[in-house]
């Protein structure tokens, strides 16, 4: 009894430490289950073992006492003999139905641990594959987010990006949008707005479309490292960074609002 308690615990302990999802201890608990069941095992062999050896001895005191007692006490050897022999029957029956019914048992737990196991390993896995999708769809979201979020910072020397306010030349925010149309040619679009580092003034929100071909640009698409560029011979240094600004505008407009925004600027 002491040992179906004792595995009964080690059972709700392996069913907790699935949901936790520790294997090694796990593993622990598995062994430490089949030793108990081994010694389990092994108590029940001694037990009929013992139970054998009871009757062995009973039989010889038996046949000892009918040698002694032949001549003296037929009848009542008789009747000894027979509550004996109805006794030992008894005992048989009663140890064979126990013998059944534990093996019954034990073959109910094993199926019942096989099943668990078996229904852990799928739930497992399905529940892994689930958590892999998941992780792969958010890191693509993500690296979306930071591919639109991605600014310049571009410092000139033109006339035009002089702020308003203080007359002082003024670095320009804006977003990096490249348009290949065919290898030789990449235009760039900086739809860029103007700020002033002096006195934090939006001058001029104005749309210029930059020629790269002409200009010093060994690669293709935009990049995390710095560029010069030669808008309207007017040089600009270009210079990646993922930082937002605060003066620039950082809603998350819809693919369709960009679209339209962009095809009515251009028309313009």
């Amino acid at each position: 009894m002491v040992f179906v308690v004792l595995i009964m615990v080690m059972m709700m302990t392996m069913l907790l430490l699935l949901m936790m999802m520790r294997r090694k201890m796990m593993m622990i608990m598995m062994m430490l289950m089949m030793m108990m069941l081994m010694m389990m095992m092994m108590m029940m062999m001694m037990m009929m073992m013992m139970m054998m050896m009871m009757m062995m001895m009973m039989m010889m005191m038996m046949m000892m006492m009918m040698m002694m007692m032949i001549m003296i006490m037929m009848m009542m050897m008789m009747m000894m003999m027979m509550m004996m022999m109805m006794m030992m029957m008894m005992m048989m029956m009663m140890m064979m139905m126990m013998m059944m019914m534990m093996m019954m048992v034990m073959m109910m737990m094993v199926m019942m641990m096989m099943m668990m196991m078996m229904m852990m390993m799928m739930m497992r896995r399905r529940r892994r594959r689930r958590r892999r999708r998941r992780r792969r769809r958010r890191r693509r979201r993500r690296r979306r987010r930071r591919r639109r979020r991605r600014m310049l910072i571009i410092h000139t020397n033109a006339t035009r990006s002089a702020c308003n306010m203080c007359n002082i030349s003024v670095g320009v925010y804006g977003d990096f949008n490249s348009d290949a149309d065919d290898d030789d040619s990449l235009w760039f679009e900086i739809k860029h707005i103007v700020v002033c580092y002096n006195c934090s003034e939006v001058s001029t929100t104005c749309l210029t479309y930059v020629n790269t071909a002409n200009n010093y640009f060994p690669y293709k698409g935009p990049s995390r490292s710095n560029l010069i560029l030669n808008i309207h011979n007017t040089f600009v240094f270009v210079i990646f960074t993922d930082s937002v600004p605060e003066i620039y505008p950082t809603k998350q407009t819809t693919k369709r609002a960009r679209m339209k925004t962009s095809k009515t600027e251009v028309r313009s």
